[in-house]
């Protein structure tokens, strides 16, 4: 996926002799933490991103300009003796994993969109959960199986043979490995998957979990037979 798919376009941005007390109000009144600085030229090209923490150290310790009742302090000075002027910026078609890369190697919480010079976009780290919380399924009723490949690589393969296309359809597939761990992670999406699930427990792969949705789900055949035994 790329940073396009998920940044927010147009964002609100600011100049850099717009004041704190300024700044402020627009976080607070549009629920945001930090704004891109575009510079006064006709070019408004990209010079600097002001967030909330630059804002709150250049307030009085006793001053919150952030509250739901807004301190009455003004703050005259600008934006540009707070910014950050070394912003790492990426592009609209950056890979999202690139990104949050950046986002953990700097800790930053968001970083500016740039094409041909020019503010498109921003994109956070609560865009990045979205994407992940899509791509895991939270939202969705799709089965998904976690699997530990450290033993058998090729289990993911073994699922992927044992599925009936006519009854599950392949939504995404996740592969982690580091060092001595791996782990595999496949979602599908179809009607009646008890079938599935107990071959999958029977097959002697080893299955961390499986979950419908949020619902974790155990090999219910396999509980009726112990019944009745």
């Amino acid at each position: 996926m790329l940073v396009r798919m998920w940044m927010s376009k147009s964002p609100i941005s600011v100049a850099p002799k717009t004041t704190l007390t300024q700044a402020a109000k627009l976080m607070r009144d549009n629920h945001i933490r930090r704004l891109p600085v575009l510079s006064d030229t006709k070019a408004q090209q990209l010079v600097g991103i002001i967030s909330k923490h630059d804002i709150l150290h250049a307030y009085p310790s006793n001053s919150n300009p952030f509250a739901a009742i807004p301190s009455t302090d003004v703050v005259s000075r600008h934006v540009e003796s707070h910014m950050s002027r070394a912003v790492i910026s990426v592009n609209p078609d950056t890979p999202l994993e690139e990104a949050a890369e950046k986002l953990l190697i700097h800790r930053i919480g968001a970083v500016p969109v740039i094409l041909n010079r020019q503010l498109v976009g921003i994109i956070t780290e609560s865009d990045i959960f979205r994407a992940f919380g899509m791509i895991m399924g939270v939202n969705s009723n799709a089965l998904r199986i976690t699997l530990d490949l450290s033993i058998e690589p090729d289990a993911m393969q073994r699922v992927l043979r044992m599925t009936n296309p006519e009854y599950l359809l392949l939504m995404s597939i996740f592969y982690y490995r580091e060092e001595s761990k791996s782990v595999g992670v496949l979602r599908w999406r179809g009607p009646n998957p008890e079938g599935f699930i107990d071959e999958l427990y029977e097959s002697g792969l080893k299955i961390v979990s499986i979950h419908q949705g949020l619902t974790p789900l155990k090999r219910k055949r396999m509980r009726m037979r112990k019944k009745r035994r």
